[in-house]
């Protein structure tokens, strides 16, 4: 039998995955950010790749061992278009 908290997490966790599902593939991204102050324009072009796992998915336990590890993230390309504070956190 299945009880109401139990069919929340199972529709939530549903709509998660759905919402993965759908959106896995490959994007392509332009924007463009104005600086009024400067009244400077910067033009910002991303390629990501979005692909669903499965929950048993290799990968995934290894990222989440990496995780309980502490890797440290490291940043690599030009970040001098990012505020300082942000580039002093990176």
């Amino acid at each position: 039998m299945i009880l109401p908290t139990d069919l929340t997490q199972v529709t939530q966790r549903s709509l998660a995955e759905n919402f993965f599902l759908q959106t896995q593939g490959r994007w392509f991204s332009q924007r463009r950010y104005y600086t009024l102050k400067s009244g400077e324009t910067q033009e910002v072009v991303s390629a990501l790749e979005v692909e669903f796992l499965e929950s048993d998915h290799p990968a995934l336990k290894e990222l989440a061992e990496m995780h309980e590890d502490g890797v440290r993230v490291r940043f690599i390309g030009d970040l001098s278009a990012l505020p300082e504070s942000l580039q002093t956190e990176m």
